[in-house]
């Protein structure tokens, strides 16, 4: 009798420790599929926020080319046609699908263009981020002179 209580003593001891690998394993396996989404969710935003930069900078650049031609006839200081600035900044975010979410400041001296976009987001879906915001502005300024900029 002695014996089958110490066999069953021993199994209860033993037994107690079964199962605590596997929930071990199960916490690893949710923090690193976390930690994999992080890098991949991440790298997506900082390639969407790179194209946005890219966006935003052309359409500035784009935008800033409109001068006021009274001004360059004139030989006064040069300033950026507002009008036509805006237009062709518009003109190049619609043919990139971004007329909707950006905004076209336009300055005697230059344009600046904020575009925004929602980036949807895979693997972060599951803890409830279903997308990041991304705003990104470029700007563009008129330089005039040869080996210096006139102010």
């Amino acid at each position: 009798m002695n014996r089958i209580v110490t066999s069953v003593r021993h199994r209860l001891r033993h037994d107690s420790e079964r199962g605590a690998v596997s929930v071990y394993v199960v916490i690893i396996a949710a923090v690193l599929m976390l930690m994999a989404g992080l890098c991949i969710e991440g790298g997506r935003v900082l390639n969407a926020r790179a194209t946005l930069a890219d966006q935003a900078e052309q359409a500035a650049r784009a935008g800033a080319q409109h001068l006021s031609t009274d001004d360059v006839r004139g030989g006064a200081t040069v300033s950026v046609d507002s009008a036509a600035a805006t237009s062709a900044a518009r003109t190049y975010l619609a043919q990139g699908g971004l007329a909707q979410s950006s905004t076209v400041d336009v300055t005697s001296r230059g344009v600046a263009v904020t575009v925004e976009r929602d980036v949807p987001t895979t693997m972060l879906r599951l803890v409830g981020v279903t997308s990041v915001h991304v705003t990104v502005t470029g700007e563009a300024r008129n330089a005039v002179g040869i080996f210096k900029e006139d102010q």
